[in-house]
């Protein structure tokens, strides 16, 4: 439950820096009506990416989950192999939330920055 929490805490964080990185990469400034942006170019790369960014996260938590749970529910512990892959998905979760975080937000606002208005 505790994981559960932290790893909607933190896909949060992603999903927010996808949506505010990729609206700065493919800003659409004049448009009339606001409920056409996710119609664009920009909203269904962010609609593509968020799915690829969730499915990424279940699937690697997926393992390590599943092998500290079945360890519990035997009373067994883990191997040091076991141990080294459970820390390996989780450093691959941080590593994946903080690139989903800070790189679309760091190409959004060289993007802005670089354009004429």
């Amino acid at each position: 439950m505790i994981l559960c929490a932290l790893t909607i805490f933190f896909m949060t964080f992603g999903i927010v820096g996808l949506a505010v990185g990729l609206g700065a990469i493919y800003p659409r400034f004049k448009l009339e009506n606001a409920a056409r942006m996710a119609w664009g170019f920009g909203g269904a790369i962010f609609m593509i990416l968020s799915m690829i960014f969730i499915g990424g996260l279940v699937a690697l938590e997926a393992w390590p989950v599943y092998t500290l749970f079945m360890a519990g529910l035997q009373h067994r512990s883990l191997s040091w192999v076991q141990w080294v892959g459970v820390c390996g998905a989780f450093s691959g979760i941080a590593l994946l939330i903080g690139t989903a975080t800070l790189l679309p937000i760091k190409l959004g606002l060289r993007n802005l920055q670089e354009m004429d208005f």
